[in-house]
């Protein structure tokens, strides 16, 4: 049975259903046309003269996200999503009319996305293909590069090189213990647990000022000061050990890989060079130069070539204005600098794109469809931007107004005055609080065991007061948000853990109940008004397109198809 299309009201449910699909109908586009229907009896709508197949549909199914699928049953559901496509026709229809089908800023966008694929296909095929990494040769790079150390450090820091400098010596020449010197002379947080860092660190986790200093040294050495951004600091490796091969195969996989990777798309582009016969041209340099500085001297000489390939080229004009864009740098100021930036930053996608169309990669209708596609995403884009222009004007008493409407969004457990005591290992945990449900103190626990100074404590989300009680604020950040955010289940001077915080483990207690705390309205005002004008650009944008449904309901015709059934 044939049904010609009316315009479809919505309940308040699948309304909200339906403005969150068209939220989305640009960014799914792509997954609109599926593989081509097997079936000549697969149509299930036509928009004017364009087909929606059961392939189309599924494909949009699949392709949504999974917060936006329909909670309605199977057909209910699909019927949605069938209304969906149908809408986004009728939105390609509009943008042509409208003639943004030829719109020299969409194609422009468009051309530039398509560049980028052909782009992508031709490192696939010519380069990403070529490369294999064998297990030889990821163990000669974790011999020859001596991968996988690990350092275990303690260190001393001090404001000035003199004081850092008479740490050293009393360490190396009179033979101080370390850990005593640090609780006495270091301005570091760690100094009360002697300095010591408490984890491994490799060649990654250091900054290079210090990883490549101690990276080689045994342990039990003593490096002289170094300069850092915090200050002078003198390190002791207390212990360094060699992971295995098989722990850093994929560092060592990533560094042959890399190193293949970069050689073979070199070659690749020089390959192109001499198959397109690119030829840079000096004399136009000054040009280029003075027209990125904003010189209009050069101006006649906007067309002539700066380097040319086959028979086309990169004129003066269009080689300031790719230059400007990128901004890497400072700008070339003579022709070997212009060759440099030129070879790094411009050709490579402009050969390799000459070398896709010259492959056909861009005559395959895989890639037309999905040009096509970009087009009209482009075009429901520029339609909803050039219909909503204008349209919406918030006020001050009007975004106020949501932010009272939607509050509660904002409201978080308030700040936690707690005692805690963290400690490195579960057992430990284990064992402080049996030791607290016999009866001693966790004020006194957290003096004896716990590991957290109290000027670890002291940053922007969380400080301990005289008696040692940590305040926690509610700070999405902080230390214990998640599990403080539901206040409710937490009782005032229960024990509580143990939990696992910031890489160790906690027994805590909660010491005064904790109040809700809801965000100002001036710290939230600008998420607030966004949301605002999202939702009423949403609104807005919806009675246009019901507008749509209503003034061509006779181009749209759909077919009574039992959609559960689809596969």
């Amino acid at each position: 049975m044939v049904m010609r299309a009316k315009t479809v009201h919505f309940t308040p449910r699948r309304q909200l259903v339906a403005t969150a699909l068209l939220a989305v109908v640009i960014a799914v586009l792509q997954g609109c046309s599926g593989a081509p229907d097997s079936s000549p009896d697969g149509i299930l709508a036509r928009v004017g003269e364009v087909e929606i197949s059961a392939a189309d549909l599924l494909a949009y199914e699949n392709g949504l996200p999974d917060h936006l699928k329909s909670p309605e049953d199977v057909d209910k559901a699909r019927q949605e999503y069938l209304t969906a496509l149908v809408d986004r026709q009728l939105m390609v229809a509009a943008a042509r009319r409208q003639g943004l089908d030829q719109d020299p800023e969409i194609q422009q966008q468009v051309e530039a996305q398509a560049v980028e694929r052909l782009v992508q296909q031709v490192v696939q095929t010519q380069v990403n293909a070529t490369i294999t990494v064998t297990e030889e040769e990821m163990r000669h790079e974790y011999d020859q590069l001596q991968m996988g150390w690990v350092h275990w450090p303690a260190h001393i820091l001090s404001a000035t090189e003199e004081d850092a400098r008479q740490i050293h010596r009393l360490l190396v020449d009179e033979g101080a213990d370390f850990a005593t010197l640090a609780r006495e002379r270091s301005l570091a947080e760690d100094r009360e647990r002697g300095g010591e860092l408490r984890q491994w660190f490799d060649h990654k986790g250091a900054v290079p000022e210090i990883r490549d200093v101690v990276y080689e040294l045994p342990a039990g050495s003593i490096t002289e000061p170094i300069r850092t951004r915090d200050g002078w600091e003198v390190i002791k490796i207390l212990d360094r050990r060699r992971l295995s091969f098989e722990q850093v195969s994929g560092e060592a996989y990533g560094l042959v890989h890399r190193a293949k990777w970069t050689t073979r798309r070199r070659e690749y582009l020089e390959e192109l060079s001499g198959r397109y016969a690119v030829t840079y041209h000096g004399g136009p340099v000054a040009a280029v130069v003075g027209a990125l500085a904003g010189d209009p001297a050069g101006a006649d000489l906007d067309g002539e070539y700066v380097v040319t390939y086959r028979d086309r080229g990169i004129t003066v004009a269009d080689a300031a204005a790719i230059l400007a864009d990128l901004r890497r740098g400072p700008p070339p100021t003579d022709s070997l600098a212009l060759a440099k930036t030129m070879n790094r930053w411009v050709l490579p996608d402009t050969l390799m794109a000459l070398a896709a169309r010259d492959a056909g990669l861009d005559r395959e209708p895989a890639f037309l469809q999905w040009r096509q596609e970009r087009v009209e995403e482009a075009m429901v884009r520029q339609l909803r931007a050039g219909f909503l222009e204008g349209k919406i004007e918030l006020t001050e008493e009007s975004i106020r107004a949501h932010y009272e409407k939607i509050k509660e969004r904002y409201s978080f457990a308030g700040e936690a005055r707690m005692t805690e005591v963290l400690v490195d290992s579960r057992e430990e945990a284990e064992e402080v609080l049996e030791a607290a449900r016999s009866g001693v103190s966790l004020e006194e626990l957290a003096t004896s065991r716990s590991v957290r100074s109290r000027a670890e404590g002291d940053d922007y989300h969380m400080h301990i007061d005289e008696r040692g009680h940590m305040i926690v604020d509610p700070m999405r950040g902080a230390p214990y948000h998640d599990i403080l955010k539901d206040p409710a289940t937490h009782e005032v001077g229960k024990l509580q853990g143990p939990v696992t915080i910031e890489g160790r483990w906690a027994i805590f207690r909660i010491d005064e109940p904790i109040e809700p705390y809801v965000v100002p309205y001036e710290k939230v005002r600008r998420p607030v008004a966004h949301q605002l004008r999202k939702l009423e650009a949403d609104r807005l944008f919806a009675v246009f397109l019901d507008s749509l449904r209503v003034a061509h309901a006779d181009d749209v015709t759909r077919y009574d198809v039992d959609l559960a059934g689809l596969d």
